[in-house]
């Protein structure tokens, strides 16, 4: 096999993935689509605002947050996807925690908790207050940080992290 034939197979592979990705985009499809290739052509982008002005997102400022705001996904597609682009061949490094997204001013965000979380500028522990998602991912390379997060879910107060932990496994190891 030559050069141009693996190059050719793999930017096949590409477009289907593309193809099956947009197919997840159930409402807004076309704005998701270009916002998503708008942040991925520039990953030191700071603001929606600078995402607007990329060249791939053709809807105008004030369309980026329309677009977060009101697009919908298929999610379960969306992980199918995505967990069949793990490598079969080798066993992976499925990493499974919580973590907590603080919410520091939003005292009354609905199902707001408080948590123990590190903060950067104290250098310490501190209870912040924000929402506590169960995530499962996989790390490609061992010894490295970067990983996909594959199963996000958002807990509440009566969560068993444990059995959330287990079944977000379970639901892995079925697709």
């Amino acid at each position: 096999m030559n050069d141009n034939t693996v190059t050719n197979q793999q930017l096949n592979k590409l477009i289907e993935f593309r193809q099956r990705f947009y197919e997840c985009l159930t409402k807004a499809g076309d704005a998701q689509f270009q916002l998503v290739d708008a942040l991925m052509s520039n990953m030191n982008v700071s603001s929606f605002a600078e995402l607007s002005l990329s060249p791939l997102f053709e809807q105008g400022c004030s369309s980026v947050y329309d677009v977060v705001e009101n697009g919908k996904q298929d999610s379960d597609q969306l992980r199918r996807l995505f967990c069949e682009q793990l490598p079969r061949e080798e066993p992976l490094i499925c990493p499974l925690d919580t973590t907590v997204w603080p919410h520091p001013k939003a005292r009354t965000l609905d199902g707001l908790v408080y948590e123990i979380s590190l903060t950067k500028a104290a250098k310490r522990h501190t209870a912040v207050g924000g929402h506590v998602y169960s995530v499962l991912g996989w790390v490609p390379e061992r010894g490295r940080s970067w990983g996909l997060g594959l199963f996000n879910e958002r807990m509440t107060l009566e969560t068993d992290a444990l059995e959330l932990g287990i079944k977000q496994v379970k639901a892995l190891a079925g697709q």
